[in-house]
């Protein structure tokens, strides 16, 4: 990585980390931009190559309310739990 992209990574770390977040990845694809497109060569223009897999894999992993529910990585408000 070059030194602007380590220090925007360190900064987006410790900026989840301070905001509570827990469960995240960052992760850097070679010659693609912040939007995840490629910028260089015959590939410009086309997204990061496994961007769109690796994705879906880390959503279909963590975003179910169920399985963080399990894992104790959310817990439901008290008034969703009252009944009325």
């Amino acid at each position: 990585m070059t030194g602007r992209l380590e220090k925007s990574v360190a900064v987006i770390r410790q900026t989840l980390q301070q905001s509570g977040n827990r469960d995240f990845p960052i992760r850097v694809f070679d010659h693609a931009h912040h939007g995840m497109y490629l910028t260089q060569d015959d590939e410009a223009g086309n997204l990061a190559q496994d961007y769109l897999s690796k994705t879906q894999t880390w959503l279909t992993a963590h975003a179910t309310l169920k399985r963080r529910l399990q894992a104790g990585r959310i817990s439901l408000p008290n008034w969703l739990l009252e009944s009325s």
